[in-house]
């Protein structure tokens, strides 16, 4: 995971199901979660240092430089997005222009940047997210396979194509609502 820990973020949704696979003796993979503590993170940090059930299985990469995260986000079983809200999310166009196998929410704005790379699943639905995990632990199980070869197909918009959606957005903007017919003002 790559993203601030703050609420929306959904890490409790991730750590419930590392804590879940630890408990149950299943195949417990390693979380690496990369990015700071913002506000209203102290139950998820709690979990973090306490947890002594999960605390060996999770590894927290706070001050990693862009290079290192890169590398570890490129040899990665997978990257998850399991936020409640985004703006944009970096990190998920970041994962899926290394062509990682990635597994985000199913929220209109992850749905259009990801542009069907991802797989999407409710951001509520332990028990799927615990089952995509799970097949992207082992590389080669057909869901890893599957989700490696939907990263690949994803097209990162590049410079000219942000600027021309920007460009139209602003343009769009600048006329102001559709127009049905000449109008009169009272």
């Amino acid at each position: 995971m790559v993203a601030t820990i703050e609420p929306r973020k959904n890490h409790l949704l991730i750590l419930n199901i590392w804590r879940d696979l630890c408990q149950r003796g299943e195949s417990c993979p390693y979380l690496v979660v990369a990015g700071p503590e913002g506000w209203g993170a102290a139950h998820v940090h709690d979990m973090l240092h306490r947890s002594r059930l999960i605390r060996s299985r999770i590894v927290r990469a706070r001050n990693i430089t862009s290079t290192a995260l890169a590398r570890l986000v490129a040899n990665a079983c997978g990257v998850l997005v399991p936020s409640f809200a985004e703006g944009y999310s970096l990190p998920l166009a970041e994962a899926l222009t290394l062509q990682a196998p990635t597994v985000a929410s199913d929220i209109p704005v992850l749905r259009e940047v990801s542009g069907g790379a991802a797989l999407h699943l409710d951001p509520l639905d332990g028990l799927a997210w615990k089952a995509a995990i799970q097949g992207l632990a082992h590389r080669s199980s057909p869901a890893a396979t599957q989700l490696r070869a939907q990263a690949t197909r994803y097209v990162s918009p590049g410079r000219e194509a942000y600027f021309q959606l920007l460009f139209d957005f602003l343009r769009q903007q600048a006329q102001g609502p559709a127009s049905t017919g000449p109008q009169t003002v009272p």
